[in-house]
């Protein structure tokens, strides 16, 4: 069964195709920073790897908590999915019916379950 066709379509789609590469390409291109810094030796040119490898990192946190903001925040317009009926109802009583339509006399049974001895 296909999803219910959504406002925007393609496009939307390709915008969140675009946004999540993007955000993947920064993390990449932060933490290869971060990885250069660490194995180049201690220079004045390597000196701003280490704030734009952990700004570059940053972006996908800070995207993420500000889309948490975002929905958490927002009041208008919600869009919920309409609440649907379980799809079992409840057993009225308490018996547990066997599944394949076998002898239950083990589950009714009043013996102990401890192990037996060891001798």
């Amino acid at each position: 069964m296909q999803p219910p066709p959504e406002e925007g379509g393609t496009a939307r789609r390709r915008c969140v195709w675009f946004v999540s590469c993007s955000l993947f390409l920064a993390l990449l291109a932060g933490g290869a920073l971060l990885v250069f810094y660490i194995a180049q030796p201690e220079s004045p040119d390597t000196a701003w790897f280490p704030v734009a490898g952990m700004s570059l990192v940053a972006i996908p946190w800070l995207f993420w908590l500000a889309t948490c903001t975002y929905r958490c925040t927002k009041i208008g317009d919600v869009e919920r999915p309409p609440l649907r009926a379980a799809a079992v109802a409840p057993v009225p009583n308490n018996k547990v019916s066997p599944v394949d339509g076998g002898d239950d006399s083990s589950r009714n049974s009043r013996e102990s379950e401890a192990p037996l001895a060891f001798n």
